[in-house]
């Protein structure tokens, strides 16, 4: 008997439980983090289970460092979504000697801390 009511509701009702249904759906599949620090410089490590490590990318730029993923066989079942994260690099780090592995599912990114330079003190003749 009241179905035939029109509500003006319904249209704000209707959208409102798409976009919950559409945000509950969707699937965070960013990789896991961890940050470890150490005498001899960091590590980043991104956990990322069923990825190749040549669908990664690592680049360092203007003191940024890059680490793209992006799946080339999108046939392979992978807990990872595509993804592009970037990092800055303080001075204090070697950009030079940043070296990468994959194994076991984990991307392990080692960045070398620089040996300081000891600057011995001296004095100025003022003139």
């Amino acid at each position: 008997m009241y179905n035939n009511i029109y509500s003006p509701f319904s249209f704000v009702e209707q959208s409102l439980n798409s976009l919950a249904k559409d945000l509950f759906n969707e699937v965070d599949a960013s990789p896991k983090t961890n940050y470890l620090k150490s005498e001899k410089g960091n590590t980043l490590q991104f956990l990322v289970p069923g990825t190749e490590k040549s669908d990664f990318q690592i680049e360092s730029k203007g003191g940024i460092l890059k680490v793209i993923y992006k799946a080339e066989n999108k046939e392979v079942p992978s807990f990872v979504s595509d993804f592009e994260q970037s990092y800055k690099l303080g001075k204090n780090y070697d950009v030079q000697d940043i070296k990468a592995e994959h194994k076991n599912g984990i991307l392990s990114v080692h960045i070398v801390r620089k040996t300081p330079v000891e600057i011995e003190a001296k004095t100025i003749d003022i003139k």
